[in-house]
């Protein structure tokens, strides 16, 4: 529905309290408008700017032009911040904005508008001094000025600015200007290093030097750092700095590592250190057992039961550990052939101990294989020499002619030689069931010699028994009244006629007609 011929002719509008009208005519500013209802002919050529007072900023590009005349800079409050400072603007005493450098017009007089501001000059890493600092700091757009840091308790921060230390920050809350820089903070611990990236500067810095202990450790060195007595960390080479502390107090002992023993007196507690990998490393060496030190390759000396620590990264440290307790040598499959020409195989069991362990770890690669082909060789020495009867007859003897002849062997070795048997002796199959055959043999014989041994001594008693019956008749008469008891036993019903006397003489002739 197009327009009618009033409102293509006339425009109207209406100015609140609560705002401030600039009329425009042809582009070109005419006045500002006070509160109330305004009436304008020809509305194509009339513009109205208008800025509400809760947010009075005049933000249209006509204002740089008309803010010196004297109608517009009684109603307008106009502040110019210089390059390089910043304007911190206010309204009624409360922090409302920023003001980058340039100039800025806000609607309204000061008085009206309650606007005040102050334009202050912002270094890279000062802090912000300011009552409305809580304020300031919540704004959306502080960020783009300020850094806020928190220093601990019992620590110092430390303020780069553009990388170049340049103060020391106290425990708190800091709030500081970053504008146009790049701003980092370091924390410094007590007891813990600070790797500053240029020493000197550090050293030499007025306020920062005061509060450090710098320590230099060269190569060759390594750095204990105690608080108080208490173990805390390893230094390697490099320049260190610590912030001081009085208690506990901070100590820092520098070793010399070119000797790789570590004699300190505080070995237990670096031993349990979370770095102590990197620095040390620990042998043990247990009971029964000696330790054989090696330096660079080179061996350097015997070590007793215990643990033992090194410092790394200077020279090249290994123990070879050897157990000097008696330990069992297990030599089982050994075929070989007895002076009779049987082959065999044999099961040899030796005992023995390392007397002399530089011998064994130095001059030799491997003591324990190379004692075993010394008991091979000694062991085929010996089996050669017997024969099958007699190796089965002499096993002990074999083990100690073992031992013996291996002993020599031994000694080069480092190695004695405790005791030596045969376990085991194996035939083969055929030569196996020769011998059960003959083990069978020889037991039918013992078996036969004995039942003839019996037959002999039982016709021995019925002899000297036939002897004492026919010359003692009353201990035949009570044998035969024995056999008679024993065959009543077995008879149900029995009638004698004739009386006892009649009975025997009757068996005696029954028992000869039998015969």
């Amino acid at each position: 529905m197009g327009k009618s011929l009033s409102e293509k002719l006339l425009r109207v509008e209406t100015v609140s309290e609560a705002e401030t009208a600039f009329l425009f005519v042809d582009g070109l500013f005419r006045s500002i408008l006070p509160p109330g209802r305004h009436r304008f002919f020809s509305p194509s050529r009339v513009r109205v700017e208008r800025v509400s007072s809760e947010d009075p900023k005049i933000r249209f590009p006509d204002i740089e032009a008309i803010a010196s005349r004297k109608d517009v800079a009684d109603n307008t409050t106009s502040v110019h911040v210089d390059e390089g400072r910043l304007g911190l603007a206010f309204r009624r005493g409360v922090f409302w904005t920023f003001l980058p450098p340039g100039r800025h017009v806000f609607a309204g007089s000061r008085e009206k508008s309650g606007i005040t501001i102050e334009v202050i000059s912002p270094i890279a890493g000062a802090a912000l001094l300011h009552s409305a600092e809580p304020s300031i700091v919540r704004h959306g757009e502080a960020n783009r000025y300020f850094k806020v840091v928190e220093v601990g308790a019992g620590t110092l921060g430390l303020l780069y600015v553009d990388g170049v230390l340049s103060r020391s920050l106290s425990p708190g809350r800091h709030v500081l200007f970053e504008t146009g820089h790049s701003l980092r903070v370091d924390t410094a611990r007590a007891f813990e290093p600070v790797a500053s990236p240029d020493p000197a500067a550090f050293a030499h810095h007025p306020t920062i030097a005061a509060s450090f202990v710098s320590i230099d450790v060269q190569d060759g060195e390594r750095g204990l750092v105690f608080a108080g007595k208490n173990f805390r960390r390893f230094l390697g080479p490099g320049t260190y700095f610590f912030l001081r502390t009085e208690k506990p107090e901070l100590t820092i002992e520098v070793v010399d590592v070119r000797e790789p023993a570590c004699t300190s007196q505080a070995l237990a507690a670096l031993r349990r250190s979370p770095d102590v990998g990197a620095f040390l490393t620990t042998f043990t060496v247990g009971q029964g057992q000696v330790g054989i030190l090696f330096v660079d390759g080179a061996h350097s000396g015997r070590l007793l039961p215990g643990s033992h620590s090194y410092w790394n990264g200077q020279k090249h440290v290994h123990v070879d550990v050897v157990d000097l307790r008696e330990v069992g040598l297990e030599i089982g499959g050994q075929e070989l052939l007895t002076q009779d020409k049987v082959s065999l195989r044999l099961n040899v069991s030796v005992r023995y101990r390392i007397t002399d362990p530089e011998k064994a770890v130095i001059e030799h690669t491997g003591h324990a294989e190379a004692l075993h082909r010394v008991i091979q060789l000694a062991l085929r020495d010996e089996t050669q020499k017997l024969t099958l009867d007699e190796l089965l007859s002499r096993k002990e003897d074999l083990g100690k002619s073992l031992a013996d002849r291996a002993a020599e062997g031994a000694r080069a070795l480092g190695i004695e030689i405790v005791s030596a048997g045969l376990r085991d002796v194996i035939l083969p199959g055929e030569m196996r069931q020769i011998m059960n055959q003959l083990v069978e043999a020889e037991r039918r014989a013992q078996a036969n010699l004995v039942t003839r041994r019996e037959e002999t001594a039982a016709t021995r008693s019925l002899l000297n028994t036939a002897r004492l019956l026919d010359e003692n008749p009353t201990l035949m008469r009570l044998k035969e009244l024995e056999h008679a008891e024993r065959i009543a036993e077995k008879i149900g019903h029995l009638s004698i006629i004739g009386g006892i006397d009649a009975l025997v003489p009757r068996i005696r002739e029954v028992l000869g007609d039998k015969k």
